[in-house]
């Protein structure tokens, strides 16, 4: 059995000006965020990078394109179990019915687990298999969290910078090591944002 090694990267700065009415969530990148991809390429370009999974939105796909543009001939591919949470269910105090909340809340955890099966398995050939996953803060803290076995309430305010690098290593007996988090050395201080 080899190793999996994980790239957990949040999209670069989007344009919240520019949000779809239709999905709320998918704008396009500013130059900044532009800026931010196009080094996270390069600083990324020296790894046996052989996939680049990402979230099914706007700013995620044109992450994704400037970040592995340096990479070569990679897969890439959207997945739905990237998205982004309901937002409405992680509102404290929300005027939600319980159950909408409670349905809600069971629905991110079904999409938690199945990402986590499917991204986070060992792998079974002798090798080191390495992959990005670009995707929303709330996802890379939930899988991370869940990764190493605490509670994402316990890292509910970590910070995830746009662009920002978390490694994470699946070993053989699946256990997992968090090699790296929020890395942004590859980004000039006034291309390290968060909002």
């Amino acid at each position: 059995m080899g190793v999996r090694v994980i790239y957990l990267i949040r999209n670069g700065q989007y344009d919240r000006d520019a949000l779809d009415p239709v999905d709320e969530l998918s704008a396009p990148l500013t130059d900044i965020g532009r800026q931010q991809a196009q080094l996270t390429g390069r600083a990324l370009s020296h790894l046996p990078i052989r996939y680049a999974l990402f979230s099914p939105y706007q700013q995620m796909f044109e992450t994704m394109e400037l970040i592995t543009a340096p990479l070569g001939d990679i897969e890439r591919q959207e997945t739905h179990l990237l998205r982004q949470y309901d937002s409405l269910s992680q509102v404290p105090g929300s005027t939600l019915h319980p159950d909408i909340v409670r349905h809600l809340a069971a629905s991110q955890k079904r999409q938690l687990e199945d990402a986590f099966t499917t991204f986070f398995s060992p792998v079974e050939a002798p090798i080191e298999l390495h992959g990005l996953l670009i995707c929303h803060a709330n996802i890379i803290r939930d899988l991370i969290c869940r990764a190493i076995g605490v509670s994402p309430e316990s890292w509910a305010h970590m910070m995830i910078n746009h662009c920002g690098i978390s490694t994470v290593a699946i070993l053989e007996d699946s256990s997992a090591e968090l090699v790296g988090f929020n890395d942004v050395k590859h980004l000039p201080e006034e291309l390290r944002t968060e909002h």
